[in-house]
């Protein structure tokens, strides 16, 4: 195999490992079953959708600059409250799983509470080619 083949292979590897991640409640506290159990008073604050820790932060910043040294974005860029993900071509060979694995990877890099999706434009021709929320997951043009 290719250094590259092995390199994208350990890419979406790394996109699974950090999506599935983001998305583990580790609170022993909570009930493995069953709704959680009302409470009256003030309510705690939630637990946060993403894990925005510096640790984690720096480890989707590392996978979003690995796949601008690949050649499949040039930038992603923030205009105005969403991001914008520039494809090149060879991202348009990626199997569906990868992007929408390094969709999520981006998403969890730039969420906020003002930005709900990335949007996905060609390079070249500046055209919108897809979008990516975490509610409906990745959709291509």
């Amino acid at each position: 195999m290719k250094f590259g083949t092995l390199f994208c292979i350990g890419l979406v590897v790394l996109g699974i490992l950090l999506a599935r991640a983001m998305f583990i409640d580790d609170d022993p506290r909570r009930p493995v079953a069953g709704p959680p159990p009302r409470q009256s008073g003030p309510r705690p604050p939630s637990k946060p959708l993403f894990d925005k820790s510096e640790a984690m932060q720096a480890k989707r910043q590392q996978l979003i600059r690995a796949m601008m040294d690949e050649g499949i974005i040039s930038k992603v860029t923030v205009p105005g409250t969403l991001p914008r993900a520039w494809v090149l071509p060879r991202f348009y060979s990626l199997d569906f799983e990868f992007k929408q694995n390094f969709a999520d990877v981006i998403y969890g890099y730039y969420f906020s509470d003002k930005s709900g999706m990335v949007l996905f434009y060609d390079n070249f021709s500046g055209q919108k080619v897809g979008e990516f929320s975490h509610s409906r997951g990745l959709r291509m043009k």
